[in-house]
């Protein structure tokens, strides 16, 4: 019997630590038992969904798991996503929300800010090198009020949701789903023909992001609270997805084309026209961390820093679970 061990948390909490012994070899679909004790642990919806095969496992395994992918950055200047000017990737002035789990590793842009999604003289969303969150929104040719800094810090080597609100000239900053800062007098008006990012500032190539990026989804309507913190921890419905303006879960696995989700047309323009091509080398990595058996632990470790979004289903308990330690 192989031993192994699930280690989950929500948010910065660290939840529960349970040892699973199992069998070593995972060829076996999960048991519809074991599929309802994940969703309860997960939260996760579609656990019915049948589990696909999945070519890019980790190295070596023979099981059934779907994998939730996020885009990590290395911090360098040659690196990012980006996506040509277009309707869809224009932020309301009226009303609008941009989020996004994050997970920085630091911050050490030559240019100060560290940028993770933004477009040219008209919005950028960034992380000071004081972990300090920033935006500047602007007036299609500069950045009348400069970067505007929250004062609000969040950790780095750890997950964290950050959403953006702008209803009117108010902006609200919420963080894993809690209001923690406003402000009043803020306006975007765009500019032409400058293109979308994440992962760098679109006009200044030295204020990169360094660490992972999850989930981004914007919309034009501003969410509530209590919207913001159900959808953190879930897949969006179709419904959704044809309300959201963009969303990429970046669980293509495939760094060289990502895929906007959201579904049909903004501004008379096809949402999916807003699909990122990457610049460099872009890692896709598991959001889980997979810890193999050593010479003075036989257990293999799996982490869940975060709730686990796949694209279809959701990590399984594989079949042949007898204790829950």
């Amino acid at each position: 019997m192989g031993l192994y061990c699930l280690v989950l948390s929500a948010g910065r909490e660290l939840i529960e630590a349970m040892q699973l012994r199992i069998p070593a070899i995972l060829k076996r679909r999960p048991t519809r038992s074991q599929r309802f004790l994940l969703a309860g642990i997960f939260a996760v919806l579609a656990l019915s969904v049948p589990l696909a095969w999945n070519a890019a496992n980790q190295a070596g395994a023979d099981s059934y798991e779907p994998i939730d992918y996020a885009y990590q950055s290395d911090g360098n200047s040659s690196t990012f996503a980006w996506a040509p000017d277009n309707a869809v990737n224009r932020l309301s002035n009226t009303a609008s929300t941009v989020e996004a789990w994050l997970n920085p590793s630091g911050c050490s842009a030559p240019n100060g800010m560290c940028v993770y999604f933004g477009k040219a003289v008209s919005f950028h969303y960034a992380l000071s090198p004081s972990r300090q969150l920033n935006f500047a929104y602007g007036n299609g040719s500069n950045y009348p009020w400069g970067w505007v800094n929250t004062g609000v810090q969040i950790p780095y080597n750890a997950w964290t949701h950050v959403a953006w609100v702008k209803n009117g000239s108010t902006v609200t900053l919420f963080v894993n789903g809690e209001s923690v800062w406003t402000g009043s007098g803020y306006s975007i008006t765009f500019g032409t023909g400058q293109n979308f990012f994440i992962g760098n500032r679109s006009n200044d190539y030295n204020q990169y992001w360094s660490g992972q990026i999850d989930e981004v989804k914007v919309w034009d309507s501003a969410r509530t609270s209590a919207q913001i913190k159900d959808l953190m921890h879930r897949r969006p419905n179709s419904t959704e997805l044809g309300q959201l303006q963009m969303y990429y879960d970046f669980n293509s696995g495939v760094a060289e084309s990502m895929p906007n989700l959201a579904t049909g047309s903004y501004g008379g323009v096809q949402k999916s026209v807003n699909e990122l091509s990457s610049r460099g080398t872009m890692k896709m990595v598991d959001v889980k961390i997979v810890s193999q058996p050593t010479a003075n632990d036989p257990r293999t470790i799996y982490t869940f820093p975060r709730t686990y979004l796949p694209s279809t289903g959701a990590w399984a308990v594989p079949e042949g679970v007898t204790n829950l330690e």
